[in-house]
This record gives C-alpha cells, sequence and structure tokens, in this order.
C-alpha cells in the first residue's frame, strides 16, 4: 500500500472520532441535561489535549520515528474511545474525550512528514489533498450513521465502539506493514546542540511567513471549530428541523468536502497558499451570514455544499506552506507548533461559543464567527 494510502486510512479513522461528538451533541445534551457550554467540554477536552500533544510530537519524531507514535497513538486512543459506552455521566464523557485526544495528537506529525519526505514537493499539495479526503469521507460516513442508521444500534453510545475497532484496525496495520521511516535515534549532526536549535526555531517561529500562517490558523480555527461543533444544535433549535433533517444537511457538506481537498492541493500547487485561503475565509464568511436567513430547500443544499467544498480548504494549503518555509531540520518541531496553534483554537472555539450561545444566542455566535473569518481573510492578504 503506498504511503497516500496509508495516511488516507489514518485521516479517515482520526476524523470519524474526532467529529463524532457534533453529530450526537442534541441526543448528549438531552440524555444528560446539559447546557451548550457544558456538551461544549466534549469537543473542546478533546482540543486542547490535542494541542498539548502537538508540543511534544515533534520531539517524540526526532527519538522514535514516525512509525511508533502513530500506532501507539492511535491503539490507546481508541481504547479510551471504547470505554465511552461505559461512562455514566458527561464529565466521565469528557474524561474519557481527554485522553483521547492526548493519544490521537501523535499522528499529524510524524504522517506529515512521512508524505513530505517522500514525495517531491511539486507533487505534495495534490497528494497530501488526496489522503485527506480520508477525513472528509469518514465525516459524510459519521452523518449518515447518526442521521439514518443510529436507530439500528442498541444505543447511540455503540458508535463509539465503530470508532474504536477503526482504530484498532488500523493501528494493527501499519504495525504490519509500514516501514520506518527516521531511525531510532537523533542524528547526532542535526541535533548536537538544542540551545542553538532552539534559537534558529524561534528564528523560523518569528518569521514573516510562518508568523502569518499561525495567526491565520488562529483565526480560522477559533471560527471553524465553534461552527462544526454547534451547527447542528442550532439547525435542530434555532431552525426547528428534524434531527434527520439537520444531518442530512450536514452530511452533504462533508460529502462536498470530500473534493476540498483535492480542489485546494490543486490551487497550492498551482497558485501558491493565498488563493486557497481567501476562498476559504470569504466563502466561510458567507455561509455564517447566509445559514441564519437562507429558506430550507434547495437554497440552503447549495450553502451547506458551498461550505464543505470550500470553507476547509484553508488546513491543507497552510500545511503544505508549513513543510516549504520551515527548514528540514526543524520541519517537525515547527509542524507541532502550527497544529497546536490549530488545537488550541479548536479547544477555546467551541467554550467561549458555548457561552456566547447560552447568554446571547445564537445571533452572537455567528457575529463572531464572522468576526474571526473576515480577519483570517484580511491576514491572507498580507501573503
Amino acid at each position: 500500500m503506498t504511503i497516500v494510502a496509508v495516511v488516507w486510512f489514518g485521516w479517515f479513522t482520526i476524523m470519524f472520532n474526532r467529529m463524532i461528538i457534533p453529530p450526537l451533541l442534541p441526543l448528549i445534551e438531552a440524555r444528560y441535561h446539559a447546557t451548550y457550554a457544558e456538551a461544549g467540554l466534549l469537543v473542546s477536552g478533546y482540543m486542547i489535549s490535542y494541542a498539548v500533544s502537538q508540543s511534544i510530537s515533534g520531539r517524540v519524531v526526532e527519538r522514535f520515528g514516525e512509525k511508533k507514535p502513530i500506532v501507539i497513538g492511535i491503539f490507546l486512543s481508541s481504547l479510551f474511545t471504547a470505554l465511552i459506552v461505559l461512562v455514566g455521566s458527561l464529565y466521565h464523557m469528557v474524561v474519557l474525550r481527554v485522553l483521547t485526544g492526548l493519544l490521537a495528537g501523535f499522528f499529524f506529525v510524524p504522517s506529515t512528514l512521512l508524505m513530505t519526505t517522500r514525495i517531491p514537493v511539486e507533487e505534495r499539495g495534490r497528494k497530501m489533498g488526496i489522503a485527506m479526503t480520508g477525513g472528509s469521507i469518514a465525516t459524510v460516513l459519521l452523518y449518515l450513521l447518526t442521521g439514518t442508521f443510529l436507530g439500528v444500534l442498541p444505543d447511540w453510545s455503540y458508535i463509539f465502539l465503530i470508532s474504536a475497532s477503526l482504530g484498532i484496525s488500523f493501528a494493527a496495520y501499519v504495525q504490519k506493514s509500514l516501514s520506518e521511516g527516521r531511525r531510532e535515534q537523533r542524528l547526532e549532526e542535526e541535533f548536537a546542540s538544542s540551545r542553538e536549535n532552539q534559537s534558529k526555531l524561534t528564528a523560523v517561529l518569528l518569521s514573516r511567513g510562518i508568523f502569518l500562517v499561525l495567526l491565520y490558523a488562529t483565526f480560522t480555527s477559533l471560527a471553524s471549530w465553534s461552527l462544526s461543533t454547534f451547527l447542528l444544535s442550532f439547525l435542530v433549535s434555532g431552525r426547528q428541523l428534524p434531527f434527520s433533517t439537520a444531518s442530512f444537511f450536514l452530511a452533504l457538506s462533508s460529502f462536498a468536502a470530500i473534493a476540498g481537498p483535492l480542489l485546494s492541493g490543486a490551487l497550492k500547487d498551482r497558485f501558491g497558499a493565498k488563493i486557497p485561503m481567501l476562498l476559504s475565509s470569504l466563502s466561510a464568511a458567507s455561509v455564517v451570514v447566509l445559514i441564519q436567513f437562507s429558506p430550507l430547500g434547495f437554497p440552503m443544499v447549495i450553502i451547506f455544499a458551498i461550505w464543505g467544498l470550500l470553507s476547509g480548504a484553508w488546513w491543507l494549503a497552510t500545511t503544505v506552506l508549513v513543510t516549504e518555509l520551515s527548514p528540514p531540520k526543524l520541519r517537525p518541531r515547527v509542524l507541532g507548533i502550527y497544529n497546536l496553534t490549530v488545537f488550541v483554537g479548536g479547544f477555546v472555539g467551541p467554550l467561549i461559543s458555548g457561552e456566547t450561545i447560552d447568554v446571547i444566542g445564537f445571533r452572537g455566535f455567528f457575529a463572531l464567527a464572522l468576526i474571526l473569518y473576515l480577519a483570517a481573510a484580511f491576514t491572507a492578504t498580507r501573503f
């Protein structure tokens, strides 16, 4: 199996687990009588622990190579996911989601490095785009399962067992078939002086290109994780849609998102990162406004299709851009810090948004998201 297919399966597994909470959120809120802010902890807890992993994953890869962090991280995170079927309270679920995120966080850096070191730079955007469609397909499947087939399970919590089975299968396959990339040692010529490397790392992070990427990622991740967390709740509570209909719209968006990484990768290879970043931010800003007032039916279908196709294009473009702007010796740490920034936004965004909805309502929530997307679009123009 090619490295693209391996990483595709990894993203399928990761995103099925990561996105499992939003489509279940109305059911979780009903069972545990949770506020929006309390329910948002299930997403925020995963995100903050995932972000913590990013701060150390670069060093872990330098020490152990790419294979071991992927296998151990996915396997253990899957075990914690399976345990969710046994819990009896919201806060027990939060603890297990924190542990799941902590271990799952060791996938991004090694998988990105595997593709960076084994794929020519002129093909990198397109092939990374193909690999990342695994996450979009997993999200489609997840919304179909929760919106259509959830009733055949003994309890909605059993969907966590499906997620755990995918993760354990992936970990076993990688352990059996993937050859090591980097060796389990620090090459003396690369890591002889940690103080010198730290000084170089600081200089790279403060360079104009990397700094702008981190700023853009902060604005965008705050808005996008907030939307992905509470959009289903808005459709059910704010627009009074049946749960199955709301799930259909989100499944449609996820289906359109399958083509998103392919489009983003092609645009990145052809025009650079600026165009997909701007398209992503401006399309998402438009959706934030239109989704509140659009008539149901075909106009809503168009809105969700556009959101799925374009709103996530920023992530692939900025990820490839970081691999291009960072020196090879520092690339693992820079990628870790970049993804740390993304998932700090994933932690803070749902917390702030949950409080905003509880206090002000969904209008305030969408206003905040709009401001963040416009700030991101302005940042993209600085490239």
